[in-house]
């Protein structure tokens, strides 16, 4: 057991929401901070523990740029959608 798990929280190191990754704990106090990353634009910040598990997937990547590129690609019709390699 992880000393995340035993006060509630789980250890979100490595895990994805939506386009962004968990890279590993920035802070534990006040509250816990996780290193988040981008797969997409490579930007890099650190979020709070609530943010990440309450959005789930629908999580969005800060980079104002990378989420105006998410929110076009999402308007376009599904056949039309450029094909990423990633």
């Amino acid at each position: 057991m992880t000393t995340l798990e035993m006060f509630g929280l789980s250890d979100l190191i490595g895990h994805r929401f939506g386009s962004c990754m968990v890279g590993g704990m920035a802070t534990r106090r006040p509250a816990p901070r996780w290193r988040v990353t981008c797969s997409r634009c490579h930007s890099a910040w650190t979020e709070d523990h609530g943010k990440l598990t309450n959005a789930g997937n629908l999580y969005r990547c800060r980079n104002v740029g990378c989420a105006k590129a998410q929110e076009d690609e999402m308007r376009q019709p599904v056949g039309l959608r450029p094909v990423t390699n990633a």
